[in-house]
């Protein structure tokens, strides 16, 4: 626990040097002290090499270090003086009308994608379970029909929950503020339900997250982190659970009749999702650096990159095959459901070794230190706005893998940048209201 408590230290350590909680490194080193303290507070009997976290500890210091060579204090006294701008320029129509109409293409093209696979209205209404986990096999097996429709439905959902965040973020307390929030969502439950796809789910939740608290950085609203929306927060993740075991259950769970059996599976699941990733990666690290671990691996020579930035690789041609999850290395203990989640370090140590991870996750701290820092001094900070979205992607699913292994982190984040530049330009043809100056 002294290493996990290093993380915590780091995290303090972070905020104090840049004056607020949402610097990247602070961030950074807080999110990993949560994603392994508490799996190993809600699994103590499961193996964990101490060497392991000490890693985790290493790369958190790493990622935070260039907060201490930063003037993030001095960024934040000039962004306070911008905040009336920014107010003026998130609230631009143009977002409005990016949140709206992706909202509707999410949607439509994500049932047109349903009916080209082969499934009727019919199907999803009285035999949704079964179409569910039917969905999900094929994704499995490889066999679904790539086709513009799920891709482009896809794009379009992260695009809407990224907008509709924004918009969220700035409309006061109202039941229109929670239709947003509901709109928001709908894609990536519509994803959860009708595929069996949880990541997108989950990962529209930490943008949310995300963009309120950018939002509120770059309006200069104090505290940066807001106590009582995160307590609002916590009763929309209870309304949550309910959609989440739905998701669980379609992965065949739904054919099971006993309720202790089925409550068992569940819970079994939902800790292997939430918490193995720790236990993965500790095993897997115990077997690269000779300790006994409860699995062998294959390990592979140093690929320079190429788990780091799969979709990178395989656009200037890379044929290295990669499975669905990117590691054919399941890790089972006790009842636990076997998970393939080994953490970004995993990768980052496969690619370019024990230093060379470390190295290469200081690079990432300075790229995305710096883009905080540029976002705060910039007047309409389009581009750097859009890497720190990036950034929240990276963050969350660094417990899993890297981000950037997927297309649509690439293309997500150019879109972002774009319609956030075209909100620039938009913007500047109007001029600022003496009201909005004065709020």
């Amino acid at each position: 626990m002294v290493f996990v408590f290093g993380m915590l230290a780091l995290s303090l350590g972070a905020r104090a040097a840049a004056g607020t909680w949402a610097a990247p490194g602070a961030l950074f080193c807080a999110f990993w002290f949560v994603f392994t303290f508490v799996p190993l507070v809600a699994l103590p009997g499961v193996p964990i090499n101490p060497l392991a976290v000490l890693y985790i500890l290493a790369g958190c210091l790493a990622f935070s270090l260039p907060i201490y060579f930063g003037a993030t204090r001095d960024a934040l006294a000039t962004n306070a003086t911008l905040a009336p701008i920014r107010r003026r320029w998130l609230a631009g129509r143009t977002l409005r009308v990016v949140f709206h109409a992706t909202f509707v293409i999410s949607v439509v093209f994500l049932f047109v994608d349903v009916a080209i696979q082969g499934f009727s209205l019919e199907d999803l209404v009285f035999n949704f379970f079964k179409s569910a986990n039917t969905y999900l096999d094929l994704r499995y097996e490889g066999e679904i029909e790539v086709n513009p429709f799920g891709q482009g439905g896809l794009i379009a959902a992260y695009l809407c929950v990224t907008f509709g965040a924004i918009v969220h973020a700035q409309t006061p307390p109202s039941m229109r503020r929670h239709v947003v929030l509901l709109a928001s969502l709908t894609p990536a439950v519509l994803v959860m339900l009708l595929q069996s796809a949880k990541g997108l789910f989950f990962l529209s939740i930490a943008i949310i997250l995300g963009v309120n608290l950018f939002y509120r950085v770059l309006a200069d609203r104090r505290p940066h982190i807001d106590a009582k929306a995160a307590l609002n927060y916590a009763f929309y993740g209870l309304l949550a659970i309910p959609l989440i075991v739905l998701s669980f259950l379609t992965r065949g769970l739904y054919a099971i009749d006993d309720s202790g059996e089925l409550a068992d599976r569940l819970t079994s699941y939902l800790a292997s999702y939430a918490f193995l990733h720790l236990f993965s990666f500790s095993d897997w690290f115990s077997y690269l650096v000779g300790d006994p671990s409860l699995n062998w691996y294959e390990l592979e020579p140093p690929t320079f990159g190429f788990f780091t930035f799969v979709s990178l690789f395989k656009l200037l041609g890379n044929s290295h095959e990669v499975l669905p999850g990117t590691y054919d290395d399941y890790f089972a203990v006790g009842d636990l459901s076997p998970g393939n989640l080994y953490t970004i370090f995993r990768g980052l140590i496969t690619d370019f070794g024990l230093a060379g991870g470390l190295v290469v996750v200081g690079v990432f701290g300075w790229v995305f230190h710096a883009a905080f820092e540029v976002m705060l001094r910039t007047r309409r900070p389009a581009v750097s706005l859009s890497l720190m979205l990036t950034f929240v992607h990276f963050l969350y699913t660094s417990y899993m893998i890297s981000a950037f292994i997927w297309n649509a982190t690439w293309l997500v984040n150019a879109l972002c940048a774009v319609i956030l530049l075209l909100n620039s330009a938009m913007t500047r043809m109007r001029p600022l209201p003496r009201a909005a100056l004065a709020t």
